[in-house]
């Protein structure tokens, strides 16, 4: 008797636990299907989770723009999957498209563009810096020996070029808008305009470095005499159309007149005023006011020329013909 009722014991203990065992089994596959749905339902209806993971890019590229000196983010492949798959965007992507094989080609001027691209970006930041403002707009670069693959989705089959991506752009190609550097357009004044008028945002004042004389400009920045005419290579083109920057035979020309003008005072009032010939005196003045009237039109008409600005409403308009 003592040992049948240990077996029944033991039988009845049995059936127990494989009892348990089967409801832990059941009940297992639900409390796992009931976790997915809870996550599922918190990603989804959770209000802040868009707005907290668009904060986390424009914290990041706030992060990634304080490791560059010229406040602009260079840009590959990774940076941008996770800038265009966030989703709302709120800033402006502003990006120059670089190639570095190409800047030893001088009718490109892509070397110049490049220079004056950073003071855009440095010159927003200090006009901004307290505004909400900074946080809309985000200068960057792409080169295209790192990114040809993001050069082909921008439709970018040719240099300089530079595209304005604005926050609700799709399609990188038909909706980023590009920036005429052309011409005038090439400068850091210039493009700042083309880009306020096109975003509606303010760049401000474009903060330069201390402007050194023409010689020394073309020394520094190695800038060419003259340049081939793309549009017809038996040509050559002396003189840039546009300001802030020149060719070195514009920056000898322009020096040489003022040197002319420099020097004709002093020939004036120490060498001239000691003429005891009063005709000699008077045709050597005469030459001199001559001489120097040519200079100071010369020079008032090229900044005409290049700019499209008027010196002084008094001179004569056939002066900028």
């Amino acid at each position: 008797m003592q040992v049948n009722w240990c077996f029944l014991n033991l039988h009845n203990e049995t059936q127990e636990s494989f009892l348990h065992l089967e409801m832990v089994i059941y009940t297992k596959p639900i409390q796992i299907l009931n976790l997915l749905l809870t996550i599922t339902y918190i990603f989804l209806y959770t209000p802040y989770s868009s707005s907290a993971i668009a904060a986390n890019i424009v914290s990041d590229l706030h992060s990634l723009q304080s490791q560059f000196p010229s406040g602009i983010i260079h840009l590959n492949e990774t940076i941008l999957y996770r800038i265009f798959n966030a989703d709302p965007r709120s800033f402006y992507l502003i990006i120059f498209f670089d190639a570095i094989q190409l800047h030893d080609k001088p009718e490109l001027n892509l070397k110049t563009i490049k220079s004056e691209y950073p003071l855009i970006a440095k010159s927003f930041s200090i006009n901004n810096q307290n505004s909400s403002n900074f946080s809309k707009i985000f200068f960057c670069d792409l080169e295209f020996s790192e990114s040809e693959k993001d050069f082909l989705q921008f439709g970018i089959h040719a240099l300089p070029n530079i595209r304005i991506v604005p926050p609700d752009a799709d399609d990188l190609k038909s909706d980023s808008i590009p920036l005429d550097v052309s011409e005038s357009s090439s400068l850091a004044e210039s493009m700042a305009g083309f880009l306020e008028s096109k975003i509606g945002l303010p760049i401000g004042q474009i903060h330069r470095p201390p402007i050194v004389s023409g010689s020394m400009f073309i020394l520094i920045r190695k800038v060419p005499l003259f340049v081939m005419d793309r549009k017809d290579s038996n040509k050559l083109i002396f003189f840039y159309k546009g300001v802030g920057m020149q060719f070195g035979v514009e920056g000898l020309c322009v020096g040489f007149l003022f040197m002319t003008v420099g020097l004709l005072f002093p020939f004036i009032t120490r060498v001239i005023v000691r003429i005891k010939d009063s005709m000699i005196q008077r045709a050597a003045m005469v030459s001199a006011m001559i001489v120097s009237f040519w200079a100071v039109k010369e020079v008032v008409g090229l900044n005409h020329w290049k700019t499209g600005y008027y010196a002084h409403a008094y001179l004569p308009s056939s002066w900028y013909k």
